[in-house]
């Protein structure tokens, strides 16, 4: 098993006025303007990475279509099973830490899996979304609960 892992930072602000690819994390920890920020770090299994296509269709008056397709960067993110037992880690208390950092009104996120960091800087933070489609899975017979976060980038591409 390789030490991978997702860093979340939240916050109740964001400072900055126009689109960013990435931002140096230490800012949002120490800079003013990102308001009662907080952040945790899990163990990860795997970071899917893929693109996300929006498109917007307009018709023409001459009854004429034409579509304009955006793409943001997504991940799919599952976290290492956190088990039942207290005091074990990762354990279901990690998973309630994790779940109060999301909540926050704006995320930035770091994937440091091996070769494949994202943002290529490891100092810096991507800021993100969290898609609905996030679910926690329980798997009973192991005593263990996985969850598994779909990111997306905040900005376009």
């Amino acid at each position: 098993m390789r030490a991978w892992t997702l860093t979340i930072t939240g916050a109740d602000a964001d400072p900055n006025t126009s689109a960013y690819a990435d931002v140096a994390t230490a800012n949002i920890i120490t800079a003013n303007g990102y308001t009662n920020n907080t952040s945790v770090t899990v163990y990860i299994t795997a970071p899917q990475f893929k693109w996300l296509y929006e498109q917007t269709k307009f018709t023409g008056s001459d009854g004429s279509e034409r579509t304009i397709t955006v793409r943001r960067k997504s991940w799919e993110v599952v976290c290492y099973p956190h088990t039942y037992d207290a005091g074990t880690s990762p354990d279901l208390d990690d998973i309630d830490t994790l779940s109060a950092v999301l909540a926050k009104n704006y995320l930035w996120a770091n994937i440091q899996a091996g070769a494949r960091n994202d943002p290529s800087t490891t100092t810096n933070s991507m800021p993100v979304t969290v898609a609905p489609d996030t679910q926690d899975s329980i798997n009973l017979s192991s005593g263990r609960r996985t969850l598994t976060i779909t990111l997306a980038h905040r900005f376009r591409a």
